[in-house]
C-alpha cells in the first residue's frame, strides 16, 4: 500500500472511526446539541463548539496547501473563528463542515501520491508528510480535549 494512502487511512480514522486510541472525532461529538457544544468546563477554556471550528480550519489549510496555496504566517490565529450563529442549524451545518474539510484533505493527500511526500509544504519549512501526519494528530489532540470536556460537563 502506498504510504499517502497510510496517511489519508489514519486521517480519516481520526474522523470518521476505527482509531485505534478509541473514539474518533464523529464519534466524540455523536448526540451533542448545539447548547452542549457551547458550554464550558471553566472560564477562559475552549467549548467543543469552537475546538470543531478549529479542527475543520486546520484541516482546510492543510488541503489548500496540498493544492499549492502556501500556508498563512499567522495560521494559528486565523484558525479560531467566531461561532456566529449558536443555532441546531449552524452546530449541524459546523459538524458536516468539519467532516467535509477531512474527506477534502484526505482526498487532496491521495492525488499528492507517494513521490510529493518530502515536498515542503507551501509556506512551511517541513515537508507535506510532516503536514499530513501532523494534521491527523492535531484532530486527535483535540478529540482528546473534546472527550474530556464531553465527560465533565455530561458524565
Amino acid at each position: 500500500m502506498p504510504e499517502v494512502s497510510r496517511l489519508a487511512d489514519q486521517l480519516r480514522r481520526s474522523c470518521f472511526g476505527e482509531a485505534w486510541h478509541g473514539p474518533s472525532l464523529q464519534e466524540i461529538l455523536d448526540g451533542i446539541t448545539a447548547e452542549q457544544a457551547q458550554l464550558r468546563i471553566a472560564p477562559q477554556t475552549h467549548n467543543i463548539w469552537e475546538l470543531v471550528l478549529h479542527v475543520t480550519c486546520w484541516n482546510q489549510l492543510a488541503t489548500r496547501a496540498l493544492n499549492g496555496t502556501p500556508l498563512p504566517e499567522e495560521s494559528e490565529s486565523l484558525c479560531w473563528p467566531p461561532i456566529e450563529d449558536t443555532s441546531k442549524a449552524a452546530w449541524q451545518k459546523t459538524l458536516e463542515r468539519m467532516g467535509g474539510a477531512v474527506v477534502a484533505l484526505k482526498e487532496a493527500a491521495e492525488r499528492l501520491g507517494d513521490r510529493h511526500l518530502e515536498d515542503i509544504a507551501p509556506g512551511r519549512t517541513y515537508s507535506t508528510y510532516h503536514l499530513i501526519s501532523g494534521v491527523t494528530q492535531h484532530n486527535l489532540y483535540h478529540a482528546g480535549q473534546m472527550a474530556l470536556i464531553k465527560e465533565a460537563l455530561f458524565p
